[in-house]
């Protein structure tokens, strides 16, 4: 267990703990604080070290440039961390268009939209004409580059009794809903994520999505098929249709009930004796777990009738 404290000017403090192997034990293998960095006899790579670090400057991230065995294998777990907003998918879309270009994420790209929408055949990404852009955007373009590239999906053409119509496109930004063009924009970080074992941290993963479709994205990490690397989601949501069929364990399940004075506090549902064949989510929504919305004493405003 690791973790700092700073200021914009310095470390106050800093520590890494290890478990002793037995129940909620431990062991600090090294601590800072103002008056110095202490230094267990169990870290070796840290020893001798503790005054070769500035005051601005993290101690593992100092062992981790020094080749500290532990050190190095930390820093490199933070370096796998993905942070991904669920409700501003928009700035994910340019990632996932370059992947179109490789045949074999191409395809991984449409199965993987196609658990939104399966009428989906393909996707591709367009250059857009500089004739078609504004001229202050189409001189910018010219001077500094890159060019601007535009996303559309074809799916099966249609004309009465005609199954074997042509393939209709259909603009990724202005034909599409925002719960496919999310999903779309999602696909490439997600599916780099899950082959490669990172670590992802998503804020409101079920904005703009329906239950369903947030149930899969979630279900892709609980099944080694789809996840062979161990890649790991951490992800916050109103979304409580997942307590009763996400199919997660309880020590999956954690709650965030914000007190009085505004400080949240984090527990986990492993923490309440539930029957097996409890409602959890009816049973979160009656309160039973705690962490439901404080209304004080705001009251509703209605409409005065008219006349």
């Amino acid at each position: 267990r690791y973790g700092f404290e700073v200021t914009t000017k310095a470390v106050v403090s800093e520590w890494l703990l290890r478990s002793s192997g037995k129940r909620n034990e431990e062991y600090a293998l090294f601590t800072r604080a103002y008056d110095g960095i202490d230094v267990s006899n169990k870290f070796p790579e840290g020893s001798g070290k503790e005054c070769d670090t500035l005051d601005n400057s993290l101690f593992l991230s100092k062992l981790d440039q020094q080749n500290g065995t532990l050190s190095k294998a930390i820093m490199a777990w933070f370096s796998r961390l993905v942070v991904l907003s669920g409700a501003d998918d928009e700035r994910y879309e340019a990632y996932t268009g370059r992947q179109l270009a490789n045949p074999k994420t191409h395809d991984q790209i449409i199965q993987f939209v196609r658990q939104a929408d399966p009428t989906i055949q393909d996707i591709e990404s367009r250059e857009v004409p500089l004739d078609k852009l504004p001229e202050g955007l189409r001189k910018l373009v010219e001077e500094k580059g890159p060019s601007l590239s535009e996303v559309f999906m074809s799916r099966q053409g249609s004309s009465g009794d005609d199954v074997d119509a042509a393939p209709v496109s259909f603009s990724l930004e202005q034909d599409e809903s925002a719960g496919t063009a999310k999903v779309f924009r999602l696909a490439g970080p997600w599916l780099d994520i899950l082959a490669t074992g990172k670590v992802a941290f998503v804020d409101e993963l079920e904005a703009k999505l329906h239950p369903h479709v947030t149930r899969r994205l979630v279900m892709l990490f609980n099944s080694s098929k789809t996840n062979p690397k161990s890649a790991q989601l951490v992800f916050v949501t109103h979304d409580t249709n997942l307590l009763a069929y996400g199919n997660l364990r309880r020590d999956q399940i954690w709650f965030c009930e914000k007190k009085r004075d505004g400080a949240t506090e984090l527990y986990s549902l492993a923490e309440f004796k539930v029957r097996k064949d409890a409602n959890i989510e009816e049973n979160y929504i009656e309160g039973k777990f705690g962490a439901i919305p404080f209304f004080g004493g705001l009251t509703p405003v209605l409409a005065e009738e008219e006349g």
